[in-house]
């Protein structure tokens, strides 16, 4: 998928995936996962997410990584932030409000900033990607983070064939086939969808379904 499609949906508007509340898994599960309101986060394909700003409310550093300068901005003006602004080798970086927002590919995202994260968050990174790319995400994720680091995942899956992706379905067993190499995955959850995901039913899907995930990051030599 080409950088150039997402720079367009967020152009144009068509941003049916951003949540205008605080996702509620993650409410539900973060206490699990870090349970020390404390230390970095890291959140891939971050947009404009509402939860990096209840994450940071809870004393975390906040990182996240995101293609469209337009969505990053969007964060910031939405909640009356004029952003700092320093450049890398790759990216744009935009901070404030506890917030650090990298400003280009995730694929050039070096280890120096996502390793001393404690926990990563990705509710619309897997599934906003096609088939061909999510092994190279998983793997570059095992690549960029630290043993015992743990994530919570959110995928959803819809019955096959009906609309037509993003955001992808991806089911239990492509989670495990995707992250089991290096990460232990733990199955958390699935809860019907269906109701609250008016995006995908509009478009045509029947049913959905959420699922939710604790991957711990296996030491590298195991």
């Amino acid at each position: 998928m080409e950088p150039d499609f997402w720079h367009e949906r967020w152009q144009d508007g068509r941003i049916g995936f951003h949540q205008a509340e605080v996702n509620k898994l993650l409410m539900k599960h973060w206490p699990t996962v870090c349970p020390d309101e404390r230390g970095r986060v890291f959140v891939p394909l971050c947009g404009k997410s509402i939860d990096m700003t209840w994450l940071a409310e809870r004393g975390h550093d906040v990182v996240g990584v995101e293609l469209s300068e337009l969505a990053a901005r969007d964060y910031f003006s939405e909640r009356g932030l004029i952003p700092g602004e320093t450049r890398t080798d790759h990216h744009l970086v935009l901070s404030g409000g506890g917030v650090q927002i990298y400003v280009g590919d995730y694929f050039k995202l070096p280890a120096t900033v996502t390793k001393p994260a404690k926990a990563i968050f990705d509710r619309a990174s897997l599934i906003a990607l096609p088939t061909e790319l999510r092994a190279q995400y998983a793997s570059y994720l095992a690549d960029i983070t630290d043993a015992e680091t743990r994530s919570l995942l959110l995928t959803i899956t819809y019955p096959d064939g009906e609309i037509e992706g993003p955001p992808f379905s991806v089911t239990d067993a492509n989670v495990i086939e995707l992250f089991a190499r290096d990460f232990d995955v733990a199955h958390k959850e699935t809860r019907d969808a269906t109701s609250s995901s008016k995006n995908l039913t509009d478009r045509g899907a029947t049913g959905v379904a959420t699922s939710v995930f604790v991957l711990t990051r296996r030491g590298a030599a195991e």
